[in-house]
């Protein structure tokens, strides 16, 4: 829940209102957001296979040496653990990569793996007046989702896949046998697993009654806490968009886009291959 509560901090916000290409008169949800994920794949965040030396600017030497826990001025911008690597080519210089979480640092360092460009681009959407969700896939891979009051529907998105509305693409696309995908929003907790699969029924299979009920407790409880801080207003509205995406899941055909049998963009050959995803 820390990831959501930093989207609520005012000067977070401010940033990045100054940065955020500006929403045009008229311009639908789905064509700005499109807009924001086009903006800030190509001109404003960058992947990181590996970091790069600050002596000679360059990655091309770099040597992983080890994953640690962040000391404490790393931790200052929410990074708990860093991963360490050393540079060959300037006499073992040693390089960090905090993996921050603090969307403010972000906004500076300007580059990251998957949980770096989906927490950051959550906070955008969420500045930009979006109902915003975190989406962690049990898989190894987050990404975000946002309510499109237009449509009446959760939307998928993958900012650094430049991905929009393509839920099927991990499983069709990438190869992933997928078990379970959790959505975190300000509001509450969802597993919105069948959105992301072809075959719900085969899915079911996979997961077993422990993992299922454990994770069924823990969403409940988390829900409770969250709900007492909702007015009935809010509470309302959120009872109308989970009967309605209930709905959609049951209601899913199992057809396959051709935008989502497309293999993983982001990343290194070497880097995708290490997981899989080749």
């Amino acid at each position: 829940m820390q990831l959501i509560s930093n989207y609520k901090d005012l000067e977070t916000q401010k940033r990045i209102k100054e940065i955020i290409p500006k929403r045009k008169e008229n311009s639908t949800s789905k064509k700005y957001v499109k807009e924001l994920l086009h903006w800030y794949k190509n001109d404003f965040f960058t992947w990181c296979n590996k970091p790069k030396c600050p002596l000679c600017n360059s990655d091309k030497n770099i040597i992983s040496v080890e994953t640690c826990a962040s000391n404490e001025e790393e931790k200052q911008y929410q990074s708990y653990r860093t991963e360490v690597y050393k540079c060959q080519g300037c006499g073992g210089n040693e390089v960090r990569f905090p993996r921050y979480n603090s969307p403010i640092k972000l906004l500076e360092t300007k580059t990251g793996r998957c949980g770096e460009w989906a927490n950051l681009f959550g906070a955008i959407l969420f500045t930009c007046n979006f109902k915003t969700r975190f989406v962690n896939n049990y898989e190894d891979h987050v990404w975000n989702e946002f309510y499109n009051e237009e449509e009446k529907r959760w939307i998928h998105i993958d900012s650094c896949e430049e991905a929009y509305d393509t839920p099927l693409v991990y499983e069709q696309g990438w190869g992933r046998a997928m078990t379970f995908i959790v959505a975190t929003s300000d509001e509450e907790i969802v597993d919105i697993t069948p959105r992301y699969v072809k075959d719900w029924s085969i899915i079911k299979e996979r997961r077993s009654d422990i993992m299922e009920n454990t994770l069924k407790s823990v969403i409940n409880k988390i829900n409770n806490d969250l709900y007492m801080k909702l007015s009935d207003e809010e509470k309302n509205k959120l009872s109308e968009r989970r009967i309605k995406e209930k709905e959609e899941f049951e209601s899913k055909t199992g057809n396959v886009k051709e935008e989502e049998k497309i293999p993983r963009q982001s990343g290194s050959e070497d880097w995708k291959k290490e997981r899989g995803e080749i």
